[in-house]
């Protein structure tokens, strides 16, 4: 398992896909979910299956640093 703290690196730097991003884990954050599945979640935006399951052992920390970013 890969974890990151990152939300904004690589593929995720579009402005339009970091607010669904944003979006999606900010309801997870609120819920109690603190590490959400790359693959899960680049599913949820529509990537292609077979390029969400190279990224299933990835996982996105939503940690206090999260929690400054939903305040900004």
């Amino acid at each position: 398992m890969t974890a990151t703290n990152d939300l904004f690196e690589g593929e995720l730097s579009e402005a339009g896909v970091k607010d669904a991003v944003v979006a999606i884990c900010s309801v997870l954050y609120v819920r109690g979910i603190r590490e959400v599945s790359v693959g899960g979640l680049m599913r949820l935006l529509g990537i292609d299956e077979e390029l969400a399951d190279e990224h299933d052992d990835e996982f996105i920390i939503l940690d206090e640093e999260f929690e400054k970013v939903l305040l900004q």
